[in-house]
């Protein structure tokens, strides 16, 4: 689950045509509660490997990241 949202980040950042060290600033993870459960048990390692400042949880049927460079 947790390279599901690595993965969504890495999509922005190339969508956004900025390097892979670049930061970001927020990061949204929305999804179905068992799934951001899990995310938060690697936000450490996601924030890391992301250069993500800030993580945010939402609850929602459909997986999502939404990220803020």
């Amino acid at each position: 689950m947790a390279s599901a949202a690595v993965s969504a980040v890495r999509k922005a950042k190339t969508e956004a045509k900025v390097s892979m060290r670049a930061d970001v600033a927020v990061a949204v993870i929305a999804g179905p509660a068992s799934f951001t459960e899990a995310v938060r048990e690697f936000e450490a390692d996601l924030k890391a490997a992301g250069h993500i400042g800030e993580v945010t949880y939402a609850v929602d049927d459909d997986i999502s990241v939404t990220v803020q460079l």
